[in-house]
């Protein structure tokens, strides 16, 4: 099958590798600039090719929780807090591989398959017009194609946070303990979330709590979506956090998911 990705970040690269692993022909059009990662991000499972469960760079994320759950989905959501978090899914211990050494071997492996295209959705049309594709694999941001503007709700939240960027001298404050994902529940700590994940740390705040902190930034993290743009007909698929405007449409996911869906279409 032709399948055409949109977007070159760690979603976008994954997907193509599956893509790629399983036979199709494969196209990516986007900006053709590397993502640059801040936060917790870590990989859930091996992908083949790009890591490897023997590979010592493998380890052990521990997420913890400190005060209560209600006054931390509080600090996260405001008055709108989603009813399907639950302290299970804030207390445990998972292994993990490095997202950011399998992004760069993607990247590596697929940078000349890039083609530098600024999508917007009268772009995105003349290219599918264009290409035919039989997939398309979307990780653009949602509201960035979407046809009808003002129809649709794109919900999000906006935090303050900081991560690491050693290229570009920012550092985050060294709250977390290795290899470790620390929820706080308190009233007495501003942050509600710090991490230490591979020797990369991030803080983040509500966004009513900007800290006195250099370098930290607004981010804009999705909830959810109305939008339908493109997805009516079962050959425009959108993963990713952003492309899926989900949160739970995480990057970890992309290979796994893009490898099942086409397994099942092909």
């Amino acid at each position: 099958m032709r399948v055409l990705i949109l977007g070159c970040g760690p979603a976008g690269l994954f997907a193509t590798h599956a893509a790629e692993q399983l036979g199709h022909e494969i196209q990516i059009i986007s900006k053709k600039r590397k993502s640059e990662m801040f936060g917790a991000q870590y990989l859930h499972k091996h992908i083949p090719g790009l890591t490897d469960l023997n590979n010592p760079e493998s380890f052990q994320v521990t997420y913890t929780l400190t005060g209560t759950l209600d006054e931390y989905l509080h600090k996260v959501y405001g008055d709108e807090i989603p009813d399907n978090v639950t302290v299970d899914s804030l207390e445990r211990k998972e292994s993990a591989w490095d997202i950011r050494s399998a992004y760069a071997i993607a990247w590596h492996r697929y940078v000349d398959a890039i083609e530098p295209i600024d999508l917007t959705p009268d772009v995105l049309m003349q290219e599918v017009i264009r290409r035919i594709p039989d997939i398309v694999i979307s990780t653009i941001p949602a509201p960035r194609l979407c046809i009808r503007k003002g129809l649709h709700s794109f919900v999000a939240r906006d935090i303050w946070a900081i991560g690491d960027a050693p290229e570009r001298g920012i550092f985050a404050p060294r709250w977390a303990a290795p290899n470790t994902i620390a929820y706080d529940g308190t009233p007495y700590r501003s942050w509600y979330r710090a991490s230490n994940i591979a020797r990369y740390y991030s803080v983040e705040w509500p966004i009513d709590t900007q800290p006195p902190i250099r370098d930290v930034s607004m981010v804009v993290k999705p909830i959810r979506t109305d939008c339908d743009c493109w997805v009516n007909n079962g050959k425009f698929w959108r993963i990713g956090r952003y492309g899926a405007w989900s949160r739970f449409g995480h990057t970890h996911q992309a290979y796994w998911r893009i490898l099942d869906a086409l397994k099942d279409v092909s």
